[in-house]
């Protein structure tokens, strides 16, 4: 997978960002500066941002979003059904 794409997916920049990182040249492949468009096995190499190591992480599969609903102004209630379980998990973001 392309590089950018890597960090937007261990949570670290969204892809545009993840773009100016590169560029700036504060993302590196094991120890060696990383340019835009590099493929990258995150499972098998090592990167790091700005000297910090970066885990590669999943994106959660096998839930199904349902609309939230604002019950107060400073809350919302999410809900988040998982495909193979049935199980409803239910979040509420106050800010």
């Amino acid at each position: 997978m392309r590089l950018q794409r890597a960090l937007a997916r261990a949570g670290v920049a969204s892809r545009r960002a993840a773009e100016e990182l590169i560029t700036d040249g504060k993302v590196r492949i094991d120890g060696k500066v990383a340019t835009l468009g590099m493929k990258v096995d995150p499972a098998k190499q090592k990167i790091t941002v700005g000297g910090r190591a970066v885990k590669p992480q999943e994106v959660a599969h096998g839930f199904i979003f349902f609309p939230g609903e604002a019950k107060k102004a400073k809350e919302l209630r999410l809900q988040l059904k998982a495909v193979d379980t049935g199980k409803v998990y239910s979040l509420i973001l106050k800010f």
